[in-house]
């Protein structure tokens, strides 16, 4: 792809991609450059993209940038990761893992859930697998706490378990949970969050390593200012971010942290058939 037109990738929840389409036309708008949005595939495809270098900016899970930075050469660099509007993130670019039952479950704290059946996203995601299981290592539960783990696809599916009763537990990205209530508010009579675990960092936006320095400068200072120009603003406020702040890779290192422990605590439970 020419430097003249480039690709944004999202690798987060599905109910994130039209704010962050209309992320990509106010950066278009800053920039001047062509930038097309990838929602035509799916996950798994665009997430190829983004491992084999085929992409110049994505938004990724904070396990993922872990995973793609240890390569040599890695495919893509750090460069800013949102800071949310609401009150629990305390102007910092962090979320959490919220950990949601249904609402007439009796499950009132993370001990009580001990035998539940666990709904996940998927292995390879931060908030949805590896805080929980990380959370499990260090509070020395074994593998079998679990009477199930189940995979799910995505944490609007995870949700939509719970909600329906047919799993009793998953673990859900804080801003996604936020956007699902907003998008659904009913969804909140049939949910509640027991623990969120956290703060962890936020995942952030990178961009390919092929990408000239001058293009990845220009993006990079567009993202960081987006919020002090109107229309970066209203798309910001829409996605309820209060702005872009540079992050770098030592930031990451509690993922790395959680992603041992969750390895070191073995097998979450046998899935259920």
């Amino acid at each position: 792809m020419s430097p003249t037109q480039l690709s944004f990738v999202s690798l987060l929840a599905g109910n994130a991609d039209a704010l962050y389409q209309a992320l990509v036309e106010a950066l278009v708008e800053e920039t001047n450059v062509a930038i097309r949005m990838v929602d035509t595939l799916d996950w798994h495809e665009r997430r190829r993209l983004v491992e084999t270098g085929n992409v110049d900016i994505a938004a990724i899970c904070g396990a993922d940038y872990v995973r793609l930075a240890t390569r040599h050469p890695s495919p893509i660099a750090l460069f800013a990761a949102p800071v949310m509007q609401g009150a629990r993130y305390a102007s910092r670019p962090v979320y959490f893992s919220d950990i949601v039952v249904p609402m007439e479950s009796p499950f009132q704290t993370f001990d009580d859930v001990v035998g539940a059946r666990w709904v996940y996203n998927e292995p390879g995601s931060y908030s949805g697998y590896a805080a929980m299981r990380a959370y499990m290592a260090n509070r020395g539960f074994s593998a079998t706490f679990f009477s199930s783990a189940q995979q799910s696809g995505s944490h609007q599916a995870s949700l939509t378990a719970v909600a329906h009763g047919e799993a009793d537990v998953t673990a859900i990205d804080s801003i996604v949970l936020e956007r699902a209530l907003h998008l659904d508010p009913a969804l909140a009579t049939r949910i509640r969050t027991i623990l969120a675990i956290g703060p962890n960092p936020v995942p952030p936006l990178v961009v390919g390593r092929h990408l000239s320095p001058t293009i990845a400068q220009r993006i990079d200072v567009a993202v960081r200012s987006m919020h002090q120009r109107e229309r970066g603003k209203r798309a910001l406020d829409a996605a309820q971010i209060a702005h872009f702040v540079a992050v770098h890779d030592n930031d990451y290192h509690p993922i790395r942290r959680d992603l041992f422990h969750a390895q070191q605590g073995g097998a979450a439970a046998a899935t259920a058939p």
